[in-house]
């Protein structure tokens, strides 16, 4: 292995610091589908700081009272997330759904929410549903890809900053949904 090689660590800090980078350079707004936030990256960041302080303590001795902290706090952290939810939404202007695949969204325990399910019966002219405050997109408009189920064409999804999701389904088709996003 080439001694120039990253370690781990330092791999995650670099990918880490680019994309901290590249989000700042256009001001917050997500690139490539990613919708982390600057916070979140250095977060991130401290992590691993955290997690390179304990791991280059020597094994054979304690930990000093300020690493025990440490891994204290990001252990709690971590542990204390609560799985939120499913959340079954009300369809709305005669929308349908495959009770099978009965369309949910949940948000989980690190902001995104996640959309899944089947949708029929939509000319994407009115909304389908409504997502609750606190698992909405603060973009203003946002677009998704949702899978027709006769035949495997893709077809479009609205979200407005609002909750309120338009999806444009053929007559007598019936649409997957699966998209994720980061919540406001």
């Amino acid at each position: 292995m080439d001694d120039k090689a990253l370690n781990f660590k330092e791999l995650l800090t670099a990918l880490a610091t680019d994309y901290l980078m590249v989000a700042r350079l256009e001001d917050g707004v997500p690139i490539g589908g990613g919708y982390y936030s600057i916070s979140d990256l250095q977060t991130f960041l401290s992590e691993i700081q955290v997690i390179d302080d304990l791991t280059s303590t020597n094994v054979a001795s304690a930990l000093s009272a300020n690493q025990g902290r440490l891994l204290k706090d990001l252990v709690d952290t971590k542990a204390n997330s609560v799985q939120e939810n499913v959340i079954y939404p009300t369809l709305l202007n005669n929308v349908g759904t495959d009770y099978s695949n009965q369309l949910r969204y949940y948000k989980d325990t690190i902001g995104e929410v996640h959309v899944k399910g089947s949708v029929s019966n939509s000319d994407g002219l009115s909304s389908c549903f409504q997502l609750i405050l606190g698992y909405r997109s603060s973009i203003a408009t946002s677009y998704f890809n949702v899978t027709s189920m006769a035949d495997n064409t893709i077809n479009k999804a609205k979200m407005t900053s609002d909750g309120n999701v338009y999806i444009t389904i053929p007559d007598g088709d019936t649409v997957n949904v699966n998209f994720s996003f980061r919540a406001n």
